[in-house]
């Protein structure tokens, strides 16, 4: 008996079929190409091959974990060297910072406060809008408008029911502390 192979079956598309093409909106504009520009992509690739450099290179990764180190035991700022050495025992690690001031832990409060109040404002105003496109040719002014007012109120939602402040709070204070 002879092998016999079958192919499944498959639907090739007429061109015929296919829809048609949407004209692009004025207001998008069009996407410039930079690849044609020999300067520009030499310093792209001089600019990428520089930060595959710092990535490719693992001891500046020891490097940042030891800046982070030293900034977690500035930041736990503890009693000074000798009242804690008063009641030190043999039978438990000393996790406790050599920093006898808490310094370190003020200026990064401050910085971030001061960040806190620029970029979140306070908390009963959103710290972005949405805003209808004045020119938009697929919906007039009163849609734009009605548009922008559901996704500000739906944004409003989520920033509330995620506690999205307080989490942009937190990473502010993070990145500020490890920086």
């Amino acid at each position: 008996m002879a092998d016999v192979t079958t192919t499944p079956p498959t639907s090739v598309p007429q061109a015929s079929a296919a829809p048609k093409p949407e004209q692009k909106p004025a207001y998008k504009p069009s996407i410039a190409n930079f690849a044609d520009n020999k300067e520009t992509v030499e310093k792209t690739l001089a600019w990428v091959r520089d930060f595959i450099g710092l990535f490719e290179n693992q001891s500046q990764r020891t490097r940042a974990e030891d800046d982070r180190n030293i900034a977690d035991q500035m930041w736990r700022a503890s009693k000074t060297r000798a009242a804690s050495n008063a009641d030190r025992s043999d039978n438990v690690d000393d996790t406790r910072s050599n920093v006898s001031s808490p310094g370190y832990n003020e200026a990064i409060r401050v910085i971030t406060a001061g960040e806190r109040a620029v970029i979140l404002g306070n908390e009963e105003d959103l710290p972005v809008i949405y805003e209808p496109l004045p020119m938009a040719d697929e919906y007039s002014r009163e849609e734009g408008d009605r548009i922008a007012t559901d996704q500000n109120a739906l944004l409003g939602w989520s920033f509330t029911k995620d506690d999205t402040w307080s989490k942009i709070a937190k990473t502010l204070l993070y990145v500020n502390k490890d920086a």
